[in-house]
């Protein structure tokens, strides 16, 4: 039987969409669609704080336990913070309101359903509700090139990505006949890995560094981070990035734990790597979202450390890092979106407020 109580959170987050959508379709005022997002985003941030009952459903392909509990709260935290930013950008592009409140609760059902997966296919599909969500936010300012640019970029390597992964889960399936992640972990630690099995193990690393820009699967962030709304931006930093190492803690911890001398000698190599690239390819930078964007992806190398020591201290350290990531890459895109809606609009309309160069002398003309 299917136990409610372990998905209020996930129910919520529907009723939610649906009454967006309804006031939507109904009414002709932006403020109720503020009104309902800002209250909306408020109650799922206190919502995921409440103790909740720890346990399994859905034939066990679906959990509410202590690692999902903690990236709930991240999601919520993020959705609330990215909500309230977007408030003054769809002053000036109001044309689809409701559709992009609904894109935002639905990318964040597709984080917490990520979170809580315990099955391939279950991951997989909540991995496909978060990315189609985010390609579409992603090319949300249709009559600007560069997001529609973006937004086709993210789409066709997030579909080469998604079928790396499906082809991946294939070949995990074939190897351990289950797709459940404890099963395959009991699998793996009774008998000798396949050749297949390391197959399907790397197509699913692979997959899922696309997702969270590591090296060498990275070269779609500056661009989508370039090209798409800021606050979607700062969405994708944190809530999809956050997601996707949820789920890969998920994955290598419990179906492939037997095999982390393998993979985590592996995650090594990553996380070097994407430190490097990340933070040398940022220096030359002129744009201040391509910027961060880099920095995004050296960010990915940090935390990648801490998965791959496969320990509770690597786990942990991980979390902890992505707490702090959250609030200071937040601050930071809540000053660009401050700082260019100041510039475009009153000091100089001409400029886009997303040059390094604009921001000379700031601490004079602004020093708050």
């Amino acid at each position: 039987m299917v136990e409610f109580g372990l998905i209020k959170l996930e129910l919520l987050v529907c009723g939610i969409i649906g009454l967006i959508f309804i006031v939507d379709l109904f009414s002709k005022s932006k403020t109720r669609l503020h009104t309902i997002a800002v209250i909306g985003s408020l109650g799922l941030l206190v919502f995921s704080f409440l103790p909740t009952r720890i346990g399994t459903t859905f034939f066990d392909s679906y959990s509410c336990d202590y690692l999902s509990i903690f990236f709930r709260s991240i999601f919520c935290l993020s959705a609330f913070i990215v909500i309230l930013l977007s408030i003054d950008f769809l002053k000036t592009h109001s044309r689809y309101t409701g559709e992009y409140y609904i894109l935002i609760f639905s990318a964040t059902l597709g984080m917490i359903l990520l979170s809580s997966a315990q099955e391939m296919l279950t991951f997989y599909v909540s991995l496909e509700l978060l990315s189609i969500s985010s390609y579409i936010l992603a090319a949300y300012k249709k009559s600007e090139p560069r997001s529609v640019e973006a937004g086709i970029k993210y789409f066709l390597l997030g579909a080469i990505a998604s079928a790396i992964l499906l082809f991946g889960i294939s070949f995990v399936y074939g190897s351990t006949g289950t797709t459940q992640f404890k099963e395959i972990g009991t699998i793996i630690s009774s008998t000798q890995a396949s050749p297949i099995l390391y197959i399907g193990l790397v197509l699913i690393l692979c997959a899922m560094c696309f997702k969270i820009a590591v090296v060498p699967l990275h070269m779609w962030a500056p661009d989508v981070y370039e090209g798409a709304p800021t606050p979607i931006v700062a969405f994708f930093s944190i809530g999809t990035k956050a997601a996707g190492f949820a789920i890969l803690m998920r994955i290598f911890l419990t179906a492939f734990y037997g095999l982390k001398a393998e993979w985590g000698m592996l995650m090594v190599v990553l996380s070097a790597m994407t430190m490097i690239l990340g933070n040398l390819a940022a220096i030359p930078q002129t744009n201040i979202k391509r910027l961060l964007g880099y920095s995004t992806i050296a960010q990915a190398g940090y935390i990648l450390m801490g998965i791959a020591m496969a320990s509770y201290s690597g786990i942990a350290a991980s979390m902890y890092y992505l707490v702090a990531y959250l609030f200071s890459n937040l601050c930071a895109f809540a000053v660009i979106i401050i700082f260019s809606n100041r510039v475009g609009s009153v000091e100089n309309p001409a400029a886009s407020g997303d040059k390094i160069e604009d921001y000379s002398g700031l601490s004079h003309r602004s020093p708050g």
